[in-house]
């Protein structure tokens, strides 16, 4: 079920270890580790800056993203996209169009 349209800005991190014991799961220290994982199709999330909020991304027609992501993970972006939820958890669907850098 869609919820509503958000822009949320935050950091492109891998769930592996962003939601497990890898400390830290973020940042520029995480960046080449979130690289791997990434590419080992480990699902993208987007980590919301200042909050704890997160969402596992999914394409906009709510199928899983795979390896598209590697040159984004551990970089400061702005993502648009539709809030989904099953249950008690929330996804984000997007487009690749829908990310932007942001300083």
């Amino acid at each position: 079920m869609r919820i509503r349209t958000v822009r949320v800005v935050g950091e492109l991190v891998d769930s592996k270890c962003h939601l497990g014991v890898m400390k830290p799961g973020d940042g520029p220290l995480h960046r080449d580790c979130a690289v791997r994982c990434l590419l080992g199709a480990v699902p993208p999330m987007i980590s919301v800056r200042g909050t704890k909020q997160r969402f596992a991304l999914l394409r906009g027609d709510l199928g899983p993203f795979f390896s598209d992501f590697p040159a984004l993970a551990g970089r400061p972006l702005a993502v648009r996209g539709a809030v989904v939820s099953q249950g008690a958890r929330r996804f984000l669907a997007l487009e690749l169009d829908d990310i932007e850098f942001v300083g």
